[in-house]
């Protein structure tokens, strides 16, 4: 996968056609990496999904915004986090930042998105907890 998760093509599948069943296993796919090799916890997530959570609203609230601007400004934080995390989360930032490029100002193809990185998040909680199950 150059450099992410996701293969260019895969990042228009899932944000330009909303191919959900690429969603799926792709988000599962990334968070087992994240949470069994890589050992990122949920709290270092949440940093990322909480900021585009707050785009999400924005976005479903009915008013007018500058999608495009907000995800631009989203695209700092991501570096800031993955650093934070000694890289572990690069992958991550450079699909997202790969993917806030297709969106551009476009409420659908953002919804498609963040419904890829609300699965991400799902799977991870999901692994992270079974691997403290086993622990």
């Amino acid at each position: 996968m150059p450099n992410g998760f996701l293969s260019n093509e895969d990042m228009k599948k899932i944000v330009e056609n909303g191919d959900m069943q690429l969603v799926v296993q792709k988000a599962k796919d990334a968070a087992k990496h994240i949470a069994e090799k890589l050992k990122v916890s949920s709290n270092q997530l949440r940093n990322i999904f909480n900021a585009i959570k707050k785009i999400q609203l924005k976005v479903n609230s009915g008013k007018i915004i500058n999608l495009q601007r907000q995800l631009l400004i989203l695209i700092p934080k991501l570096y800031y986090i993955s650093k934070r995390t000694n890289g572990k989360l690069e992958k991550l930032k450079n699909d997202i930042e790969g993917m806030v490029e297709l969106i551009d100002n476009n409420k659908d193809k953002f919804n498609n998105f963040y419904s890829y990185i609300e699965a991400l998040l799902a799977y991870h909680r999901a692994f992270e907890k079974d691997k403290k199950k086993g622990e």
